[in-house]
C-alpha cells in the first residue's frame, strides 16, 4: 500500500512575519552599535582635549618658571598681547625650553599664538627657536590645542592684577600669571585654570 507524503510550505504570512522580525532584530542591534560607538567618539574626544589641556599646562607652566628677562639683555624678552577676545599671542624667554644644540644660556624664545579656526573656535601654536636666532628663520611650529573656545591670561604685581603686560615697559616680570582656558568637546565646554609663580619675578 502506497503512502502519500504531503509536503508543506511556509504561507506568505508566515515570511513576513519572520522578514519583520529579523529587520526589527537588526534594527536593535545596529542602534545599539551605533550608540555604543558614538559614546566611545565622544569618550575619546573628551579624553584626548582633557591630556591635551594638561599637556600645555604642564608645559607653559614650567616654561614660565624659566622665564629669564633681563634689561641688560636685549635677547631676552617677556610680551604678552591680549584683544576683546581674550588672549593673542605671547612671546617670552625661558631656560626651560631647551631646543636646540648648542643653546645658548639665555635659552630659547617660545611664543604661543591663536589662530582663528572654524566658527567661534581657535587652535593654539606653539613656536620656538634659540633667544640669539628668534629672526633666523629656524623657528618650529607646533599645533598645541584645537577647538578652544577662548583663553585668557592675567598678570599680578604688587597688589593688582594686569590683562597684558610687556617686560621692557614694567621694567620687570610679573610676580604670577593665570592662565584661564575654556576647549569645546562635542557639546561640552571644559574649563581649565591655573596660576604659575615665576620666581625670577624679583619680589
Amino acid at each position: 500500500m502506497a503512502v502519500k507524503v504531503t509536503q508543506q510550505g511556509f504561507t506568505l504570512l508566515e515570511v513576513v512575519i519572520a522578514v519583520a522580525i529579523t529587520a526589527l532584530l537588526l534594527t536593535t542591534v545596529y542602534s545599539v552599535f551605533s550608540s555604543t560607538s558614538r559614546a566611545r567618539m565622544r569618550a575619546e574626544e573628551l579624553s584626548g582635549h582633557v591630556h591635551g589641556a594638561r599637556v600645555f599646562f604642564d608645559r607653559i607652566s614650567r616654561e614660565l618658571r624659566g622665564s629669564n628677562w633681563s634689561a641688560a639683555n636685549k635677547d631676552t624678552s617677556f610680551i604678552v598681547k591680549a584683544e576683546d577676545e581674550g588672549f593673542k599671542e605671547m612671546s617670552f624667554t625661558t631656560s626651560a625650553a631647551i631646543i636646540l644644540q648648542n643653546t645658548p644660556a639665555d635659552g630659547a624664545k617660545v611664543r604661543y599664538a591663536m589662530e582663528k579656526d572654524t566658527g567661534d573656535l581657535w587652535s593654539l601654536y606653539r613656536v620656538t627657536s634659540s633667544a640669539e636666532e628668534s629672526g633666523s628663520g629656524e623657528a618650529e611650529s607646533f599645533l598645541i590645542l584645537s577647538d578652544v573656545v577662548k583663553m585668557e591670561m592675567r598678570f599680578y604685581h604688587n597688589g593688582a592684577w594686569f590683562e597684558q603686560w610687556n617686560a621692557e615697559d614694567e621694567k620687570r616680570l610679573p610676580k604670577q600669571v593665570e592662565i584661564t582656558l575654556t576647549v569645546r568637546s562635542g557639546d561640552r565646554e571644559l574649563p581649565f585654570a591655573t596660576t604659575v609663580d615665576i620666581p625670577l619675578s624679583g619680589g
